[in-house]
């Protein structure tokens, strides 16, 4: 039977199941603080945007993306925030400044 840390992950996968995604937010969110991954970042990024907290999905996941550049899950999951949220990029992105940056 999993315990400690991975039991936490795997109710928080269990609640996105459900659709229980607020939960989910804060069981990864607190584990994420103690544990900071790049699989956890995606996975809370994640839990926030099917909660419907767009603001703190783009802020997990940027702040992710600067704290694992070469995490390509996570860059992809901001892409996708960025892209159905209508946010403006100021920025011109390339395939290569997008996912090698």
């Amino acid at each position: 039977m999993p315990t400690g840390d991975i039991l936490v992950m795997l109710k928080g996968d269990v609640a996105m199941g459900e659709k229980q995604f607020s939960q989910a937010a804060k069981l990864y969110d607190d584990l994420y603080k103690r544990k900071p991954s790049p699989l956890l970042a995606h996975k809370l990024g994640q839990a926030y945007w099917a909660a419907d907290d767009k603001e703190n999905a783009a802020i997990v996941l940027t702040e992710a993306v600067a704290k694992y550049p070469n995490e390509i899950r996570t860059q992809y999951a901001l892409a996708i925030v960025y892209s159905m949220s209508g946010v403006i990029i100021h920025k011109p992105l390339t395939c290569t400044s997008l996912f090698f940056n």
